[in-house]
């Protein structure tokens, strides 16, 4: 979608528009005063004139014909010839706009005996037109546009409250205390409105975040001396060397669960934080990090015919805590281990991204913005534990640190998951 642009640019077009056209109706005025004064008010002259001279012609045989500074008047007869432009004219009106000096128009009438020519010099009709047209109307135009100006800055006054406070509304940030909306006192009353309805909304806002934050954070720590507890639990009895086999195996899985909720803890609270609080002095070991993950999440591929593909051509500098990376590139392993029953899996570590493809069911589509979504789960799993959150909790820490996660289908089948990096600055 095409961006639009601003109120200030739309008032400069509005004004613009109103000029051209109020100018170009005024030239065309004046054009068509030219044309009516030539072909119209000079033909009925020159038909009135040739009517009037008949008349008194009639009365008074030996009438003088009329001669002005504007009209020419010549009588006709086998003796006396026409002037050569004006020969050969038929009776009636007869514009001769290509006259060598000027506009000209004549009127061919006929008496009992002669042909009378009546020829008005238009030479002065430009001139007239020019002066009384076109001064006039560069006199108005110089009006018009010196008062569009005037109601362009009249108009830029108004809404430049508007433009200052739709900028300060783009920089504000709910998560930040000293970000506040500061618009001048003597601003409009509609401005000054708009604006504590904004602040309002903003500490509604904000508000709400540090509940969010605080029950996250609250939470997370009240959870943590249970989770410690059923560990160490866990480690006591794993030390058993009495327990069954069938036995041992359920409290290594009460183990394993204890670990997953431990790091979804760690999760909420790190999700609880600004994300400029995860960024580190030095660049983490990414790839330790992903050798790390893919070692931890094996044993979801414990009796599947699934082979582990991986390759780092090149690792990525990225400023953040190994915890973040952890998380992120776990969630994306575990799911590509989970989803895939027979083949490979390829892990591929470049230095812009990180590309999980699997031989899986793949996803379609449709699934591919509902996964993103919490508790939103693909279809072909091969187990049914977990509650659809991973890809929620990779897609906010992706978005957090200005990354990119792509997710589609192989065309070969199975899913492609790419991790862009963007590394974030560096923190001081």
């Amino acid at each position: 979608m095409a961006t639009r642009r601003g109120v200030g640019h739309r008032l400069v077009r509005a004004f613009v528009l109103q000029a051209v056209f109020i100018s170009l109706t005024a030239l065309l005025g004046v054009l068509a005063a030219r044309f009516i004064l030539q072909d119209v008010l000079i033909r009925k002259a020159l038909e009135e004139e040739a009517g009037y001279y008949l008349q008194q012609l009639a009365a008074s045989p030996g009438a003088p014909l009329p001669q002005t500074v504007n009209l020419r008047s010549y009588r006709i007869s086998d003796d006396r010839p026409a002037p050569h432009h004006l020969r050969d004219l038929g009776p009636g009106y007869h514009p001769l706009a290509d006259a060598a000096d000027g506009y000209s128009a004549v009127y061919v009438a006929q008496s009992d005996s002669d042909r009378l020519l009546f020829e008005f010099k238009g030479e002065r009709v430009s001139d007239l037109t020019f002066y009384f047209g076109l001064v006039p109307l560069a006199i108005v135009l110089v009006i018009i546009y010196s008062a569009t100006w005037i109601a362009y800055r009249l108009s830029q006054q108004a809404v430049s409250p508007l433009v200052r406070l739709a900028q300060q509304v783009g920089t504000l940030d709910p998560l930040r205390p000293s970000s506040e909306i500061d618009i001048d006192d003597a601003s409009d009353l509609e401005v000054r409105v708009l604006t504590q309805a904004l602040a309002q909304y903003t500490d509604r806002i904000r508000a709400f975040v540090e509940r969010e934050r605080a029950f996250t954070r609250d939470a997370s720590h009240e959870l943590r001396t249970p989770i410690t507890v059923i560990r160490l639990a866990a480690s006591a009895l794993l030390a058993e060397e009495t327990l069954p086999p069938r036995t041992l195996k359920q409290v290594r899985q009460i183990e394993a669960a204890a670990g997953d909720m431990a790091e979804l803890v760690d999760v909420f609270l790190l999700l609880a934080r600004e994300a400029d609080q995860a960024l580190t002095p030095d660049p983490v070991d990414v790839e330790h990090v992903v050798s790390t993950e893919i070692e931890r999440a094996r044993p979801i591929l414990e009796g599947k015919p699934v082979r582990v593909a991986y390759t780092c051509t090149a690792v990525p500098a990225l400023f953040v805590t190994d915890r973040v990376l952890s998380i992120l590139v776990g969630n994306l392993i575990r799911n590509a281990f989970l989803y895939t029953q027979r083949g490979v899996v390829s892990v591929t570590l470049t230095g812009d991204g990180l590309t999980i493809e699997d031989s899986g069911v793949g996803i379609s589509e449709a699934e591919v913005s509902s996964l993103l979504k919490p508790f939103q789960r693909g279809t072909g799993r091969g187990d049914s534990t977990g509650w659809g959150v991973g890809l929620t909790i990779v897609k906010r820490l992706v978005d957090g640190f200005g990354w990119t996660l792509t997710l589609n289908r192989r065309p070969g089948g199975g899913t492609r998951a790419c991790v862009g990096f963007q590394p974030p600055e560096r923190a001081s």
